[in-house]
């Protein structure tokens, strides 16, 4: 989608949203962020994007409200974990990253094969 997902790692990590593709007719078309917003204390949509961060369309974000409200939205809770206190996993940042230094043919000197907050946050 070459969009900036790669900024959401940590928020991600740390239960502060959820991120979702979303197809139409097999094809993706944009990504859905799903998070609490402003304060609210029930979910929302925090970004609908197309291709390249775009705006998506209306009927887009119509059909992903209708999607988002379909779940019983008061009965969910999320409980947000301290920012920088999840432990980076070796074995799963491996597993994540494998595909693109093989794709690759390389590993690059800002995505090393061991993980670590800095390199985290550098994403």
């Amino acid at each position: 989608m070459k969009n900036c997902l790669r900024t959401y790692g940590s928020s991600l990590a740390h239960d502060y949203a959820r991120l979702w593709t979303v197809r139409r007719d097999g094809e993706r078309v944009a990504t859905l962020k799903v998070a609490f917003w402003r304060g609210d204390p029930l979910l929302n949509i925090a970004e609908l994007k197309g291709p390249g961060n775009t705006m998506a369309p209306r009927e887009l974000w119509w059909a992903a409200r209708r999607w988002l409200h379909s779940h019983d939205l008061p009965q969910i809770e999320v409980e947000r974990r301290k920012w920088d206190s999840v432990k980076l996993d070796r074995a799963n940042w491996t597993s994540l990253w494998r595909p693109y230094w093989l794709a690759k043919r390389h590993i690059p000197e800002w995505l090393p094969i061991t993980p670590s907050r800095d390199v985290f946050h550098a994403l």
